[in-house]
């Protein structure tokens, strides 16, 4: 089985599960399943944990792999719990997708990590520390007391350029943002990782990066079907 952990609401995710389907079994995974059907999660032997998920009940060893949309648990998805307890739920729910997505022996696109349910940085400034040390050019960033990731993004008027890679591969993009965004993913141990940069005179200048997959863009779509063959083995 090949989970799709995403949102409730999120209908590119449960496509995505559908064209999954095609050629192995596939389910999303969303709070609401862990909430409201019988599941059952292990700690510390996470592989004796059980999920029900489409009126199926699975045994959390047989997960081949599990491609994560979840950036984070907000309160307005929680709607089946009491308005004033849905901030709590979902922090309860943050903490157990770290731990469950975590601490599968599975293949997770990306893991969760204590600082992000979608990789080891949230915000901005923490990626800008790691291209420095990569001594990967980055744009001016500005800080205040209004809102402490806020870039220059906004001021850039040159092209701007996008680069994607996935499993040690480049999607799309190319040259030496494509490098860079690889070296990126190296760094921090991503599967995938999406970076965009700002073109001037001078050559591109990072701007911002994402790790959580863009399933509407084709190239990322069609790449983790193909990861999801590999995962899925001879049919």
């Amino acid at each position: 089985m090949i989970l799709v952990a995403c949102s409730v609401v999120d209908e590119a995710a449960t496509q995505l599960a559908e064209e999954i389907r095609g050629f192995a079994a596939a389910s999303v995974l969303t709070c609401r399943d862990l909430a409201l059907s019988k599941c059952a999660i292990r700690c510390p032997n996470v592989t004796d944990s059980r999920l029900t998920l489409e009126g199926r009940n699975l045994a959390a060893e047989e997960i081949l792999g599990v491609i994560n949309l979840i950036p984070a648990v907000f309160p307005d998805e929680l709607y089946y719990f009491p308005e004033n307890e849905r901030e709590y739920q979902a922090a309860e729910f943050h903490a157990l997708l770290t731990f469950f997505l975590g601490a599968l022996p599975c293949p997770v696109v990306n893991r969760p990590t204590a600082a992000s349910l979608a990789g080891p940085y949230a915000g901005k400034a923490a990626w800008i520390h790691v291209a420095r040390r990569l001594k990967i050019r980055v744009a001016n960033l500005h800080l205040d007391s209004a809102c402490w990731t806020m870039t220059d993004t906004e001021k850039q008027t040159g092209e701007l350029v996008e680069a994607t890679c996935l499993h040690g591969e480049v999607i799309s993009g190319s040259g030496s943002c494509a490098i860079a965004a690889c070296r990126l993913a190296n760094a921090v141990g991503v599967e995938y990782l999406r970076a965009r940069f700002s073109k001037d005179g001078v050559g591109h200048a990072l701007i911002e990066v994402s790790t959580v997959p863009d399933i509407r863009r084709d190239a990322t779509r069609n790449g983790l079907l193909q990861l999801c063959r590999r995962w899925a083995g001879p049919q």
